[in-house]
């Protein structure tokens, strides 16, 4: 599924030589295929035709006290918390990433190292608590860069530093020694806002949560509304529509066979990052690839990727040859 999401990012025009890939003569494909348009596809269309296809369930019957979270919530969450923030922040330095790979990535992690995964895709509570505290931590993590560097790696970094280039600021290693009342107040505002909606978001999403008791068979129109907008919206033409709804029909497919939507997006989004960089080492190495096996810190990248691809399959043999011993 990653494979297919880095196939996917290839489509387009070629940004090294200009050339057209896989665009098969259609003009709209050389723009290449958007990842909001396939996250739309994937999960909102596809899980809404998933529902239909095995029956609309019956809306949830709760009150506003059951919605909050309970103690066994925050037991179970504290861990995800610290695993997704602590994620989150790390990637969220990294330029041209973003809030969206932080969550899928801290989702994915949580996945792996909990022992409820059969929960997960039903609820999990975990599978919450780590994407949402990934994503604000990237958030605030995108300033770092920024402010030490000038570089933004969101799109609000960006905005952000158009804004001080008006003002005449210039982001760098000496902005904290030439203006710092403007760092400390930047950053004091990260904990005023944070625990505004902290103050805001307790007693209001159990509120918006409660839109799941009205019947699925109004909902299921409106979700489907709101996803073809979503769609258009990004670049104000049909295409948009088009491409989700034919990569929700590819999620239903991908769902009734039991293929994870998440690495797709994951390859999407890394795609273009990935071929930039490639092509980059390849030019640095004259076309010879085996630059990587001359470099430590390449060499070390290596050997903790197949650490964490390798581990678990082997880690599972181990108990499984384990416990055939003491039987």
């Amino acid at each position: 599924m990653a494979a297919l999401g880095l196939a996917i990012a290839t489509v387009g025009i070629d940004p090294q030589t200009g050339i057209s890939r896989f665009a098969f003569g259609n003009v709209e494909l050389l723009g290449g295929i958007g990842f909001l348009e396939v996250t739309i596809g994937l999960f909102a269309i596809a899980e809404l035709v998933t529902q239909l296809k095995t029956g609309t369930p019956e809306p949830i019957r709760t009150s506003y006290r059951e919605m909050l979270p309970t103690r066994e919530d925050w037991r179970r969450s504290r861990a995800p918390i610290f695993r997704g923030g602590l994620l989150g922040f790390v990637v969220g330095t990294i330029p041209g990433v973003g809030a969206t790979l932080a969550s899928f990535l801290a989702y994915d992690l949580e996945r792996r190292v909990s022992s409820r995964k059969e929960e997960f895709g039903k609820g999990a509570i975990e599978g919450v608590a780590a994407p949402e505290a990934a994503n604000n931590s990237s958030a605030n993590a995108a300033f770092v860069p920024l402010l030490t560097l000038g570089i933004p790696s969101s799109g609000t970094a960006a905005v952000l530093l158009g804004a001080f280039l008006l003002y005449g600021i210039q982001p760098g290693p000496l902005l904290i020694e030439e203006q710092p009342e403007l760092v400390w107040g930047l950053l004091a505002s990260f904990y005023i806002g944070n625990v505004i909606l902290l103050v805001m978001n307790l007693p209001l999403a159990p509120m918006f949560a409660s839109i799941l008791r009205l019947r699925y068979a109004l909902m299921y129109p409106l979700i489907l509304l709101l996803s073809f907008l979503g769609a258009f919206a990004i670049e104000n033409r049909l295409w948009g529509v088009w491409l989700a709804l034919g990569f929700g029909v590819i999620g239903y497919f991908m769902k009734r066979y039991d293929y994870p939507a998440p690495p797709v997006i994951l390859g999407l989004i890394l795609g273009g990052i990935m071929e930039e960089a490639l092509v980059q080492t390849s030019s640095i190495g004259g076309g010879d690839f085996t630059i990587f096996l001359e470099r430590p810190i390449a060499l070390g990248l290596f050997g903790l990727a197949a650490v964490i691809v390798l581990g678990p399959v082997i880690v599972k043999g181990i108990r499984g040859l384990s416990r055939r011993t003491s039987e």
